[in-house]
C-alpha cells in the first residue's frame, strides 16, 4: 500500500492511497495520536441520531486502513443550531474488503466501458437521481 500525505492547516490532510492497483484520494479533517476525525455539516441531525451514514463509514474506514488506526469518529454538526452528534467507528477489515471489492468492480466497469449492475433499489436510491447514466441503467449498453 502506498500513501502520500499533504498537510493543510494544522491537522487536515489530503491523502492518496493505492490499494490493489486502485488509487483512492480523500481529505481527512483531523488526525491525532489516537483517532481520525471526519466532520460533516448537515441540515438535520435527525437522520444521524441512531447511526452514521453508511457512505461516511466507508469513507473513514479507508482512512483508518491507510493509517493503520483502530478508531475513528464521525462528527455531525447541524448547520442552523450547531448541535453535534458523534459516532465512534472501529476499524473492521471485512468492511474494508467489501469497499475494495466495490471499487474493483467499478474500476473494471470503467476499463470495459460498461455500466455496473443497477442498484437493488433502482430507481429510488438517491444515487440514481443524480447519476449521469440513469437513462442507460439496466440496459446492456457501453458507455463512452
Amino acid at each position: 500500500m502506498q500513501k502520500n500525505v499533504f498537510t493543510f492547516g494544522d491537522n487536515e490532510f489530503h491523502v492518496e492511497v493505492e490499494e490493489e492497483g486502485i488509487k483512492i484520494r480523500g481529505r481527512i479533517d483531523h488526525i491525532d495520536d489516537n483517532c481520525i476525525w471526519e466532520l460533516k455539516t448537515v441540515k438535520n441531525l435527525y437522520y444521524y441520531i441512531e447511526k452514521p451514514d453508511s457512505n461516511h463509514v466507508k469513507q473513514i474506514m479507508i482512512y483508518l486502513h491507510a493509517f493503520k488506526r483502530d478508531k475513528g469518529r464521525i462528527v455531525y454538526i447541524e448547520k442552523n443550531t450547531l448541535q453535534i452528534i458523534e459516532h465512534e467507528i472501529n476499524y473492521d477489515n471485512n468492511i474494508f474488503k467489501d469497499i475494495m471489492a466495490q471499487f474493483t468492480e467499478v474500476h473494471k466497469c470503467l476499463v470495459e466501458k460498461k455500466l455496473p449492475e443497477k442498484l437493488k433499489d433502482y430507481p429510488n436510491n438517491f444515487k440514481c437521481q443524480v447519476c449521469d447514466f440513469k437513462e442507460k441503467c439496466g440496459k446492456d449498453e457501453n458507455i463512452e
